[in-house]
């Protein structure tokens, strides 16, 4: 698996720190994604892709365009290098 960004590589014994846990990412609400209660197919994404994909929509949502912005489209192309449209 490629190295993850510079903003990703921060990490705890337990792998890397999420965003939800990073001080500098506090003023962001992140936004789950839209699943039914009862998907016919759900899709399993681990802990740290859900976490980034999540911080993603809430930038989105409030349009920010920063280096940090990048910095977290980096890691999520990185998790899932087939989610080009990040």
């Amino acid at each position: 698996m490629p190295a993850l960004s510079p903003a990703s590589s921060k990490s705890t014994d337990n792998g890397p720190l999420l965003y939800t846990e990073r001080p500098e990412w506090g003023d962001v609400t992140p936004l789950a994604q839209y699943e039914d209660a009862n998907p016919i197919a759900p899709i399993f994404y681990s802990a740290e892709y859900e976490d980034a994909t999540d911080y993603f929509r809430g930038i989105v949502k409030i349009g920010e365009k920063s280096q940090r912005v990048l910095e977290l489209t980096e890691t999520i192309i990185r998790l899932n290098p087939a989610h080009y449209s990040a």
